[in-house]
Formats: structure tokens, sequence, C-alpha cells
């Protein structure tokens, strides 16, 4: 009786653990899609702002003071999160890590709103809500899934890049670094021990490392192409990329389930 009684408590407190750890995630991804609207409603703020001849000296200082806010916060929560490592997970919404995110997301944006902001706004447009969906699905799906749409969205991007024919040795600089990526995790998982890599998870226990053994080295190769053959074949490689993330989506869904 008393045996079972233990086992009756145990149970009851890993589904308490479970509920906490479900309501954080839920609390940290609808923080970030919030953090993100918000983003980009003040970043369009400030780009209206610097696009008239009357407001653009305001705007100008605004978007200065905010890259020194966001600079000031990520050296901060940096500083948190070197100070807290190698602690138990925190079931707080709010840790130091996201902050980092957050921070030098927002940095990154206000930079680009200094240099260029017609293009600053045309990027963060797609740039904030892809690193959002990352982030939903860094928490929903498995680890190997997460890998590979990071993966596919660093290449697409350097796929449009391509296609665009901007950035002089900026774009060659790319294209590289996306294809050392994809090379770094297919060699990842090829060397896995227990589906980690040095101590970094690169797939969910057990999971086949076909899909990923199979994945990478095609999105090297299409950037690979892209880089080669420009516009209009890049744009046609990113949609065959985008349709890839879609079979492997459906793929990981069908698995979750």
């Amino acid at each position: 009786m008393r045996y079972r009684s233990v086992k009756i408590l145990k149970k009851n407190q890993k589904s308490k653990d479970n509920y906490l750890r479900e309501s954080c995630i839920t609390g940290r991804v609808m923080l970030v899609f919030v953090a993100v609207a918000v983003g980009l409603w003040g970043f369009s703020r400030l780009a209206n702002g610097l696009d008239y001849a009357s407001s653009y000296q305001s705007a100008l200082t605004a978007a200065r003071v905010t890259l020194g806010v966001f600079a000031a916060g990520l050296a901060g929560c940096l500083f948190l999160s070197w100070k807290n490592r190698g602690g138990e997970e925190s079931l707080k919404v709010l840790t130091p890590e996201l902050g980092v995110g957050v921070c030098g997301a927002g940095l990154v944006g206000a930079w680009l709103m200094l240099r260029n902001f017609t293009t600053a706004m045309q990027m963060l447009y797609v740039l904030l809500p892809v690193l959002a969906v990352l982030y939903l699905v860094y928490y929903m799906f498995q680890r190997e899934f997460f890998l590979l749409c990071t993966a596919s969205a660093l290449s697409m991007f350097a796929m449009w890049n391509c296609g665009n024919a901007v950035g002089g040795y900026k774009r060659i600089l790319l294209a590289l670094a996306v294809i050392v990526i994809d090379a770094l995790l297919f060699y990842a998982n090829k060397e896995s021990k227990d589906d980690l890599f040095r101590g970094f998870r690169v797939r969910e226990a057990g999971a086949c490392p076909k899909p990923a053994m199979v994945a990478y080295p095609v999105l090297a190769l299409l950037v690979l192409l892209a880089f080669v053959l420009g516009a209009p074949v890049a744009f046609y490689l990113l949609y065959a990329t985008a349709a890839m993330l879609f079979a492997a989506a459906v793929y990981y869904t069908v698995k979750l389930l």
C-alpha cells in the first residue's frame, strides 16, 4: 500500500512538472510573438519618421537611443546567462537566454535602420517573423527538424541574395558561410553518439538520421547552384527548398502523432 501511494505521488509530481513546463513554454512563445509584433510596429514608426525631413532628426535620435538600449540589454542578459550557466532549467517565462535573443534581434534591427531604413524594413518584415516561427519550432518539434528549419532558412536567404546579385564579395561570403553550416550539420549528424555531437543534441533520442543525412548535402548543393547560376534559376531553387522544407514539416508532424 505504501509503495502504491509513493508511486501515485511521483506520478502526480511528474504531471505537475509537465504542466508547469508546458505553461512556461506557452508563455515564452507568446512573449516572443508579442515582442515581434511590437518590434515591427516600433521599427515601422521609426521608418516613417526617417522618411520625412521634418521628423528625420528626431527619428534618427530615437533610432540611436534604441540601438544603445538594446546593446545595454544584450550585454546585461549575456552576463546573467553566463552567471547562471550550469544551473537547473528555469521554469520562468523571462530568462536571460530569451533576453539575449530579443535584445540581439532588436540590436540588429536598430543597426539596419541606421544604415538604410527602407531596406531594413523589407528585411525585418521577413526576419523577425521567421525568428519567431523558428522559436516555436524549437519547442514544438524534434530537435533535428529545428536544425533543418534553421539551415533551410539560411539557405533560402543565401539563394535570394544570389538571385538579386547584390552585395558583391558579401554575397560570396554569405553563400560560403551557409554551405559551411550545412556541411557542419551534416558532419555533426554523421559523427553523433547517442544523438549528441560533443554535448550538443542534434536529434531526439532514437531518431532516424537518414532525413538529415540527405537534406544537408542537398541544401549545400542548391546554394552552390544558386550562386553559380544566379537569377532566375536561384529563385526556382529557393522555391524547391521551400517545397522540401514543407515536405519535411509534414514528415516530422506525422512522427509527432
